[in-house]
């Protein structure tokens, strides 16, 4: 899938876009991958929204910001809002490095690493092995195992396996359904679904 450069207006508008993300979405408590192993291309930039329901923890909106940055190397924000009395935000960023590209040989396989902070107290640390498979060009499913390193108020680590499906819908535009099933007694299953829109 190809996508469009940034031309220099728009990448001079991208430190306001990122802050207007920040402080309008506030956007989980925890957010989790909602992305393919693909990583965007040097320039492109795409805009994600997503309803998180969580099992044993409020609901979440959640809003991310991607930028390609190189080759195979792009930069993700996040920002989340649990739906709750006293809401929770959560402020995120990574660095996505594409560590092999799909092909008729071989799935898409990415690493990510970063951090986040929620309720401007809970620091932790991110990352992320996503592997993913375009099977059909509107089909394309994929796996990951995602790891919080929780470094302040304590140490703790949760481990959650992810699986999603991304669905193209039209041309720059793409469906996203997701799961997380806990490995680690801290950390919780989820359901989530929402789109992501490419510029």
């Amino acid at each position: 899938m190809a996508f469009p450069r940034i031309t220099p207006p728009l990448v001079a508008a991208l430190p306001p876009l990122a802050a207007l993300l920040v402080t309008v979405l506030a956007f989980p408590a925890h957010a989790e991958v909602f992305n393919t192993g693909r990583t965007l291309k040097p320039g492109a930039l795409s805009f994600s929204g997503e309803y998180q329901h969580n099992f044993s923890s409020p609901a979440a909106l959640n809003g991310y910001v991607g930028i390609g940055l190189g080759q195979r190397v792009d930069l993700g924000l996040r920002a989340g809002l649990s739906l709750q009395d006293t809401p929770i935000s959560y402020f995120g960023a990574d660095v996505e490095f594409g560590l092999l590209a799909d092909s008729e040989r071989q799935p898409a396989l990415s690493l990510s690493l970063g951090a986040h902070l929620i309720g401007g107290q809970q620091f932790s640390g991110d990352a992320t092995l996503l592997l993913s498979k375009v099977l059909h060009p509107h089909f394309e499913p994929y796996l990951a195992l995602d790891t919080n390193i929780g470094i302040s108020p304590r140490f703790e680590v949760q481990l959650t396996a992810v699986g999603g499906l991304c669905i193209p819908i039209v041309e720059h535009f793409e469906l996203l359904l997701e799961g997380g099933w806990s490995l680690t007694p801290s950390s919780s299953q989820y359901v989530s679904g929402g789109f992501n829109l490419y510029f």
